[in-house]
């Protein structure tokens, strides 16, 4: 009978999780915002994280700081800012910033550099 208590806050949470979905307005607004492109688990923008860890010296070192996405452009383009901090060659970790632009329609990143 012990295992059920696991089972039964794993239910539990599944449905929070499924009564919790974001209305029509909701998705529109994020949408406008650019956060629909953003991972919902860690608000990053996977393919700027992934272009930044090939430059990279140590990649397993990468964490980010944080994440900011403009609104709109007239372009359907938003800026994306990310601060992050990795290890650099003297073993020390650095705190460095990556910005880019990327496409609402896909998130494909258009542009980016490092900061």
């Amino acid at each position: 009978m012990r295992g059920w208590g696991k089972w039964v806050a794993f239910g539990l949470f599944v449905a929070l999780g499924y009564a919790a979905q974001p209305t029509e307005a909701e998705r529109a607004e994020r949408r406008e915002k650019g956060l629909h492109c953003l991972s919902g688990w860690n608000r990053q923008h996977d393919e700027l994280v992934a272009k930044v860890k090939a430059n990279l010296r140590d990649p397993e070192s990468f964490e980010t700081i944080s994440t900011r996405v403009s609104s709109r452009t007239a372009g359907d383009e938003h800026l994306i800012q990310m601060s992050y901090r990795a290890r650099n060659g003297f073993g020390g970790m650095a705190v460095a910033h990556a910005a880019g632009m990327f496409r609402g329609s896909d998130c494909f990143l258009t542009t980016w550099h490092q900061l």
